[in-house]
């Protein structure tokens, strides 16, 4: 099972909080704008362990088969979820930094600043395929999958909308874009043999081939 995290946004007041959702130890999971990583006891709010881990990704991290995966500048790195040590961790290219993480069947998925496209075993940090440079497109900060196709949500709609990867090498078969030239991110949903995707006022149902 893989829960995903947002970092969160400040309460009323300032006072720095978190919206997550609850991975299967039953456990909560906060990164909040001191830098902090939390894990709180879902049934009693009580506090399992803290790690300082300073700025970290940009919007959300992946729980999975008891490892915390975040985004933390140039690195991707992986913390035991029972006690907070660091599991894994791998680098982007120089000058580059991660964008957020997906877990999905057990691989991660990430984009980086650098247009690079990268999927490692989730379980170890080893790298399965890696695709840099991929300029001519948007790179994805969004993920799904369906079947062995991956598909890709753009933050920006220049060269970019939904992309269809082989989620086996890394390989772009084929960008879906609305034509709008709206300039809102987009996203993705997938269900059964269909992708679902939002941009601004639009939703689009795709079949998933």
């Amino acid at each position: 099972m893989q829960a995903r995290g947002r970092a969160g946004t400040p309460a009323p007041g300032g006072t720095p909080r978190a919206r997550w959702q609850a991975p299967s130890t039953n456990d909560g999971l906060v990164a909040d704008f001191r830098e902090n990583l939390t894990v709180r006891d879902a049934a009693t709010g009580r506090q399992t362990w803290t790690k300082k881990i300073g700025r970290s990704n940009n919007r959300s991290f992946a729980v999975h088969d008891g490892l915390v995966i975040l985004a933390k500048g140039d690195r991707m790195r992986a913390y035991d979820l029972a006690d907070g040590k660091e599991h894994w961790s791998f680098g982007t290219e120089e000058f580059g930094r991660f964008n957020d993480p997906a877990v999905l069947d057990g691989v991660l998925y990430a984009s980086d600043s650098v247009h690079g496209l990268w999927a490692a075993d989730s379980a170890t940090g080893k790298k399965i395929w890696h695709h840099a440079g991929l300029l001519e497109i948007a790179v994805p900060w969004q993920f799904a999958k369906v079947g062995d196709v991956l598909y890709g949500a753009t933050e920006l709609d220049e060269h970019g909308g939904i992309h269809a990867f082989d989620a086996g090498t890394g390989k772009l078969g084929w960008t879906y874009d609305d034509g709008s030239g709206d300039v809102q991110q987009w996203y993705l949903a997938a269900a059964g043999k269909q992708v679902v995707a939002l941009h601004a006022k639009k939703v689009t149902g795709l079949s998933a081939v």
